[in-house]
């Protein structure tokens, strides 16, 4: 069980982490996406729902021109029908 979970675009590594180094600095337990090459599409997405189901808040990291994927999007949908407080992280400009 996490306090948060960070979801969002892979393309954005960087941003998923400095996101993840946040909310640890203020002592909450954090679990983030990450890139899995070797794995298969669908054991990563059920993994991803399941880590949806035992965190507490998500935070959605966007795109560079604050949209969300498709993808992003089913698990911010997934995390709101189970009662999770969703957030889309807004960037430092």
């Amino acid at each position: 069980m996490s306090d948060i979970y960070i979801i969002g675009t892979l393309s954005r590594e960087d941003t998923i982490k400095e996101a993840a180094l946040y909310y640890l600095g203020l002592g909450y337990t954090v679990k983030m996406v990450r890139k899995q090459p070797n794995e298969n599409k669908y054991d990563l997405i059920r993994q991803c729902f399941k880590d949806i189901e035992d965190s507490n808040h998500i935070v959605a990291i966007p795109h560079e021109d604050g949209t969300c994927g498709e993808g992003t999007q089913y698990e911010m949908v997934y995390a709101k029908i189970l009662g999770k407080s969703v957030d889309i992280w807004k960037d430092e400009k």
